[in-house]
């Protein structure tokens, strides 16, 4: 009996034990699928052509993608920081809406829900506009080398060319020559990422 027992409890934990690594395994396979089928950049430019805003709708319309791959594209932009989501359409009703973090229409309560950290932490960052204006700043700004390597610190030493696009509010083809030139003075290295996209990593990461 105690034998039986022993079987059952061990059959059962393998069988939860599979159906958890089945949806993980589905998850990151899903992310991965999405990621081939539409790459950062296109989601950055479909998003700045429609005012700093994109949502499942307008990515499946432009890119003729299934609803649940641009879902997926979408929420992988928005938890590496290249999107965020726009609480104000969604509480009015349009679900699904993300925009750029420095698109000018970024609205008030869009910055309170993003903002990590306590309730005070939250109401601070309503009334700061200094720290994370990249827009004031020239395009030759030496600042912005200082600010792509500190993205990259951020973001476990590696950055793409779509992540410093929306941080810095550049164009890709900046981005991408801000990338290279601080490649050949030997500050970043590249390699191949998950997607099949060029990743910059910090040689001193």
């Amino acid at each position: 009996m105690t034998l039986l027992i022993i079987l059952l409890v061990t059959f059962s934990t393998l069988g939860i034990g599979g159906m958890v690594s089945y949806f993980v395994w589905d998850y990151y396979n899903q992310r991965k699928l999405a990621n081939q089928r539409i790459s950062d950049q296109t989601v950055i430019e479909i998003a700045r052509e429609n005012g700093g805003k994109v949502d499942i709708a307008l990515l499946c319309e432009n890119t003729g993608v299934s609803v649940k791959v641009a879902k997926t594209k979408l929420e992988y932009l928005a938890e590496h920081k290249m999107l965020s989501k726009d609480w104000q359409d969604m509480l009015f009703g349009s679900a699904g809406v993300y925009r750029l973090p420095n698109s000018q229409n970024e609205n008030i309560v869009s910055k309170f829900l993003n903002t990590k950290g306590s309730l005070v932490k939250r109401i601070e960052a309503l009334f700061d506009n200094s720290s994370h204006d990249t827009k004031s700043l020239p395009a030759g700004s030496p600042n912005k080398d200082a600010q792509i390597i500190s993205l990259a610190i951020e973001n476990q030493g590696t950055v793409t060319a779509s992540s410093v696009c929306v941080k810095l509010n550049i164009t890709i083809d900046e981005a991408q020559k801000r990338l290279e030139d601080l490649r050949q003075k030997q500050i970043f290295m590249t390699e191949v990422g998950q997607n099949g996209g060029i990743v910059y990593r910090l040689l001193d990461a």
